[in-house]
Formats: C-alpha cells, sequence, structure tokens
C-alpha cells in the first residue's frame, strides 16, 4: 500500500497505514474487547501529568476548518460539525475492496481533502442555503449528484459503494 502523504513518507508511518496494522493486528489476536475505564482515567491522569498535547485539529492540511469563511463564529463552528459528520459517515468502515485497492487506491485523506473543497465552495456566504453539507442540501443529494460534486476533486481515484454512502 503506497502512502498517500507524499514520497518521502515511509508507509511504515503513514497514519492511513498504521491504522490498518494496529486494527489488523487487534483483530486477528482478539476474541473479546472491553474497555477497562479505570486504565483509560489512569492513562488519561498519565499523559496529562507529563505535559502532554493534543494534536492539532488539521496538522495536515486534509480538514475543513472554516478558516475562510465569512460568517460568525457559532456558523463557522456549525459548518464544521457538518463537514466532519458526512466525512465520518461515508468514510466508516467503506475501506476500498481488497480486489479493488490497486486500481483505486483511495485512502482516507483522498477523501477528507475532496469533501474540505466541497465545503469551501462557499466560504464566501454565510447562508446555509448554499452550503454543501446543510442537512437540507445532504436530504436531497442523489447518487449522480454526489459523484458529480466528489469525482472531480478525487481525481484517479473512485468512491467505492457510492449509493450506500449517499445514503448514509
Amino acid at each position: 500500500v503506497t502512502c498517500t502523504m507524499g514520497p518521502l513518507l515511509p508507509s511504515s508511518i503513514c497514519p492511513c497505514s498504521n491504522v490498518r496494522r494496529t486494527c489488523r493486528m487487534v483483530m486477528d489476536t482478539s476474541k473479546h474487547v472491553t474497555i477497562q475505564h479505570s486504565k483509560l482515567e489512569s492513562l488519561s491522569q498519565s499523559i496529562l501529568s507529563q505535559g502532554g498535547e493534543a494534536t492539532e485539529w488539521d496538522a495536515h492540511g486534509w480538514h475543513y476548518t472554516g478558516s475562510t469563511f465569512q460568517g460568525d463564529e457559532s456558523k463557522r463552528q456549525e459548518r464544521v460539525a457538518l463537514y466532519v459528520l458526512a466525512l465520518d459517515a461515508i468514510n466508516f468502515c467503506f475501506w476500498p475492496h481488497p480486489t479493488q485497492q490497486e486500481s483505486n487506491s483511495l485512502e482516507y485523506d483522498h477523501l477528507a481533502i475532496a469533501l474540505r473543497k466541497l465545503a469551501e465552495r462557499d466560504d464566501d456566504s454565510d447562508s446555509m442555503e448554499t452550503y454543501f453539507f446543510a442537512p437540507h442540501n445532504l436530504s436531497r443529494l442523489t447518487v449522480d449528484a454526489m459523484k458529480a460534486a466528489l469525482d472531480v476533486h478525487l481525481q484517479d481515484h473512485y468512491l467505492p459503494n457510492i449509493e450506500e454512502r449517499c445514503r448514509l
């Protein structure tokens, strides 16, 4: 699997490759998984005591931040939240099918960037009427319209299972 972060980043440290590798390890070795809340609490306290810093929301420039949005802060936050909900809904558990991997190579960052570009289209307007991810626009979105909107931003990649993703 080629890392989409750039040619200088080895696949061993590519974020998408690492997610797949660690998830595969858990899937291959675990029978049942539970969260031990007391351990989670002690881990979070340990991280805080060591001066751990939070990761920046858009450290790689993939996500919509609303930084060029011309409206007020509450509307900017709403737009970012709608972007995140849409991204999570259509990305969750929909990695490309293994038999299509070589011909597609779609990665999370391709999808995040394509959706960011759709979100940024009308940052000069504070109206939710034209915002791509406004609920009333998404509820009317057809498969053909979704495909047309994304294809231009996904370039040589395609979105597998687009019918289900559009439904979500």
